[in-house]
């Protein structure tokens, strides 16, 4: 991304080599630098008064750290992007960083990550100005928004006193605009959306009937691509020479890209806390059975759903069988099997089995989607759906773990990414399997 000006760069680092590499990657990456590096905690103190665009900090230095310079940020700096450049980040330290108010955090082994973190950072940091100029601009009650008019925005908008749109002028910079004039004379909940549900729908029209000011009513909508696009929109009441109520005037922005960011920040995190949680599970336990059933109890906890099942397959004489290692069960489920017996393997189970292990990655099951053989799979263990992992390695005998997921658990599963698959030995697998 190239810049106009140079980009005001504080950098706390206490190697020399290091400073000079991340220097050299971000005029690789087209970003021109004016860059402060400091190296103790009064220098950064003095250095903060000079505004900068970035803060860029390693985590741990002799004589002062990271997280330390964070909190004086947020302080002294609350608007300035804040990014860990640093090799010393576990998950977490990272969890907590992120907690703390750090936009971003790039280890140093990953280079290559800078550039983006930094442009991405500078364009949230751009938005929460933007953001600001909005709100200030809109305690201002001039006739037909002189104000705002003059502010950015995606979209102006007029309603009448029935609150369906009169006048509706959007920006050409935007791509998903609805044509001109197809939303005029209905009202904001007579057009399709997405979000938000029926009670905030109520508080916003129970605003408009009272003739209130309001700010960033978040809504979504579909798009004709089969996308959803987010608006935020914020209007005053519009009242004649009288004092009567006309209607309403303001503007919106989208905010699809925020949104879009604040999932995968939150995914992020939750992935991150998952980890940490099934990492503990393993330090806490003395023996592998206790290990399996507490990291089971985990993962079915993290990924709601009603049953988790860890399961050891094998091959004996030509006939393939399994056996339960573990069940874990939410409060009032039940499971057919039995921890520790051998069942046979029907053609169902064979098969499913079969396509679990050659996709390589956790894999979801979901009733009146899948093949006939997954179906009276599902029907045989009373399941709706079901997202299951194959786990090789060289045991004898192999393991599917099987889960009954909540609506959400595909799409937290997909934070995961798909899995190593580490090579079966030719007499056994395992998996894992959630219900």
């Amino acid at each position: 991304m190239k810049v106009d000006q140079p980009l005001r760069v504080l950098h706390l680092e206490d190697n020399a080599r290091d400073a000079e590499l991340v220097r050299d990657l971000l005029e690789a990456g087209g970003v021109v630098c004016d860059i402060t590096r400091v190296q103790t905690r009064e220098e950064f103190v003095a250095s903060l008064q000079n505004g900068f665009d970035v803060i860029l900090a390693d985590y741990s230095l002799p004589s002062f750290d990271g997280l330390s310079a964070l909190k004086i940020a947020a302080l002294r700096s609350p608007d300035v992007p804040f990014i860990f450049v640093s090799g010393a980040l576990g998950e977490e330290l990272a969890i907590e960083a992120l907690k703390t108010g750090a936009t971003d955090y790039v280890l140093k082994e990953r280079p290559s990550r800078l550039v983006p973190s930094v442009q991405r950072a500078l364009r949230e940091a751009r938005e929460k100005i933007e953001r600001k100029r909005a709100e200030e601009a809109l305690r201002v009650s001039e006739e037909r928004f002189r104000a705002l008019v003059q502010f950015s925005f995606d979209v102006y908008w007029e309603t009448d006193a029935e609150h369906r749109f009169t006048r509706q002028e959007f920006s050409e910079r935007l791509t998903d605009a609805p044509p001109r004039g197809a939303e005029i004379g209905k009202t904001r909940w007579e057009i399709p959306y997405v979000e938000p549900d029926e009670e905030a729908w109520r508080k916003h029209r129970a605003t408009l009937d009272a003739h209130l000011p309001f700010r960033d009513f978040e809504l979504a909508r579909p798009t004709a691509d089969g996308g959803t696009r987010y608006v935020s929109v914020s209007g005053i009441p519009a009242f004649d020479e009288i004092g009567r109520f006309v209607g309403y005037r303001g503007v919106g922005r989208h905010i699809t890209e925020r949104k879009r960011a604040e999932a995968e920040h939150r995914a992020h995190l939750w992935f991150l806390e998952s980890l940490d949680r099934i990492h503990r599970a393993i330090q806490g336990a003395n023996d592998v059975e206790t290990m399996i059933n507490a990291v089971l109890g985990e993962v079915r906890d993290i990924f709601q759903s009603d049953r988790a099942v860890f399961s050891v397959f094998g091959t004996r004489s030509g006939t393939l069988w399994y056996r339960r290692l573990a069940i874990k069960l939410k409060p009032g489920c039940e499971h057919p099997d039995k921890v520790g017996v051998e069942y046979v393997a029907d053609e169902d189970a064979t098969a499913m089995r079969s396509e679990v292990r050659a996709a390589g990655r956790p894999v979801a099951l979901v009733l009146g989607s899948v093949p006939p053989h997954v179906a009276r799979s599902h029907a045989h263990f009373g399941a709706q759906s079901a997202l299951s992992m194959a786990i090789e390695g060289g045991m004898q005998g192999s393991s599917t773990t099987t889960f009954t997921p909540s609506p959400s658990m595909s799409a937290r599963v997909g934070a995961f990414g798909p899995r190593r698959r580490c090579g079966f030995s030719k007499r056994s697998d395992a998996g894992l399997a959630m219900h």
